[in-house]
């Protein structure tokens, strides 16, 4: 049997066997997509150094040619709702200027939020 419950893996397998073996936290992720004028700023993926708890957060072209950034990544105890919250869609704006000055100003399109599994393994990002 595969285990594919994603932020129910944890609580699957203590249903199925009685126990679990590991424990699924939710993480947040937020993004911010900027117009499509924004992406000809950039011509390659920027992508930081990652760090225990995150691989940090990218800047990237879409398939449809905008900007995109993010993700953040939040702890949180609900695993069913990822609300957007101003203030880190901000500093997500904030980190995209700092790595592209011309983006200061440029209008923000689309923004949004996913929870994604995570566990304390250091594996398991």
């Amino acid at each position: 049997v595969i285990n594919c419950a994603g932020l129910f893996g944890d609580c699957l397998e203590e249903r199925l066997l009685g126990e679990s073996h590991f424990t699924i936290h939710p993480r947040k992720g937020q993004f911010v997509v900027f117009d499509k004028a924004a992406a000809r700023l950039l011509q390659t993926i920027v992508l930081p150094v990652p760090n225990e708890r995150t691989k940090g957060i990218v800047l990237t072209r879409t398939v449809f040619g905008n900007l995109l950034v993010g993700p953040t990544a939040e702890e949180q105890d609900d695993r069913i709702h990822a609300g957007l919250d101003g203030h880190m869609l901000a500093e997500l704006v904030e980190a995209a200027v700092k790595r592209i000055p011309a983006l200061a100003g440029m209008p923000v399109t689309a923004t949004y939020a996913g929870l994604r599994p995570a566990s304390d393994k250091k594996e398991y990002r």
